[in-house]
Formats: C-alpha cells, sequence, structure tokens
C-alpha cells in the first residue's frame, strides 16, 4: 500500500499547494531583481515536490520515506526564516506574513508527527532484520556445530571398531587374509628368527619359486606379521614381536 491514497497524504499536499499559492500572490509585489522572491518560490516548490514524492513511496519503504519527509521539513525550515527575513524587511505585510508562517508551521507540525511515527517503525525494521539476521547465523553456528559432533562420533565409532578389530587380529594372531602358504611361512619363522630368502625356499617343493616366497613374505610385512633386515641377499625375515608365539 502507497501513502498516495491516505486522506492525511491528500490533505498535506492540498495545504503545501494553497500555501504556494498564497506566497506566488505574496512574492509578486516584490521586483524581480530581489533574490528573495525566487529562493522564496523555490523553496515553495520543494515542500510541494517532496510531499509528493513521498506519497507515492511504498509504507515499506521506511527508511527513504524518512528521508523524504525530512527533505520537506528542511525546506519548511528555510522558507520560514526567508519569510521573516522578508517581513522584517518590510517586503512583506506583517499580516500576509503571519498567515504564511502559521500556514506553513502547520504543515511542518504535520511532518514532525509523521518523522516520528515514521522513524519508530524504521527502528524497529532495522531491529527485525538485524534479530532475524543474527537468529540465522547462530541457526547456522549451531547446525555447523551439530554436524562437527556426529561427525567426531562417527569418526569415533569408526575408529574404534577398527582399533578393536585390529587388536582382535593380533590376539588371535589370524589375519584373515593370509593363505596356507604364508601361514607355512609363518609358522617356520616361530620356531626359528631371522632366516634368508634360500633358507625358506628350501622348505617347499620345486614348485614354489623364490619370487612367489618374496612375494609373500612382503605381503607379510605389510600385514605387520613379518619384519625384515639386511639389504639384498644378506636380508634375513623374522616375526614381530607381536606375532612371535607358537599358537
Amino acid at each position: 500500500m502507497s501513502y498516495k491514497g491516505t486522506q492525511q497524504d491528500l490533505v498535506l499536499q492540498e495545504r503545501a499547494a494553497r500555501a504556494a499559492a498564497a506566497l506566488y500572490r505574496v512574492t509578486d509585489l516584490f521586483i524581480d531583481n530581489e533574490p528573495l522572491k525566487w529562493k522564496l518560490r523555490r523553496d515553495a516548490l520543494n515542500v510541494i515536490e517532496t510531499v509528493e514524492k513521498k506519497s507515492s513511496l511504498a509504507s515499506g519503504n521506511y527508511l527513504i520515506l524518512l528521508q523524504e519527509l525530512q527533505n520537506a521539513k528542511k525546506h519548511i525550515c528555510s522558507l520560514r526564516v526567508k519569510l521573516a527575513i522578508a517581513q522584517a524587511g518590510g517586503y512583506i505585510l506583517r499580516i500576509n506574513f503571519q498567515v504564511l508562517e502559521q500556514e506553513y508551521k502547520d504543515i511542518e507540525d504535520i511532518l514532525t508527527g509523521e518523522i516520528a511515527g515514521v522513524s519508530n517503525k524504521a527502528d524497529k525494521n532495522l531491529l527485525d532484520i538485524y534479530i532475524g539476521h543474527d537468529v540465522f547465523v547462530k541457526d547456522i553456528q549451531n547446525l555447523t556445530d551439530m554436524s562437527n559432533r556426529k561427525s567426531n562420533i562417527v569418526e569415533q565409532s569408526i575408529g574404534g571398531s577398527s582399533e578393536a578389530s585390529l587388536y582382535g587380529k593380533k590376539n588371535m594372531n589370524e589375519p584373515s587374509s593370509i593363505n596356507e602358504r604364508q601361514e607355512a611361512i609363518k609358522n617356520t619363522l616361530q620356531k626359528k628368527s631371522w632366516i634368508g630368502l634360500t633358507d625358506l625356499v628350501s622348505l617347499y617343493s620345486a614348485g614354489v619359486g623364490s619370487k612367489t616366497i618374496q612375494r609373500d613374505l612382503q605381503i607379510l610385512m605389510q600385514m605387520g606379521i613379518v619384519q625384515s633386515k639386511g639389504e639384498r641377499r644378506w636380508r634375513r625375515y623374522a616375526l614381530v614381536d607381536s606375532h612371535n608365539f607358537i599358537s
């Protein structure tokens, strides 16, 4: 809804127009070279323009409306000062000055009342926006904190399960992916530590080559069951301490 259709606004526009018309008639007596003549008329027109402009604004544009009301009041204040100067200088009869002064004072009082009302609405609107923004930010923070807590719980749960499973395998000494040949290597290393690749190959039939045994040893080392020391042909293998017992 705009202010244009309100009764008070229509009355305000009519009063501003009537006051301007009266001021024009009074200033007709001024000579054209007198600056006050044109300054008074300009202020009167500015009052009409700002009153009409603020009337076209939507009721929700409180900040813009407040600015236009203040502009209209500023023009009236300027006009009243010039009227007083013109009356003091003898350009306007006292009776004419009093009529114009009272009319513009009444218009200014109306604007002052509207400014107070709109200012309160503008402050409330800004407060609602601030509170809404603050609540929104807090909601986002709460959701983020909740998500982080859930993630931590899941990670702890997964980590705990994995750790328990890992320790369980260590205690059982039976990794699920170990095959029979690798099991045989492990049993051999339980009985005798730091055996070379050649010694391990000699325990198997001719169908099992050194590369196969070496690959099995590599898998067992990756699983944390077997350890090694030395390089190349001097490399020796043994069980990791936690696996070094006979089942």
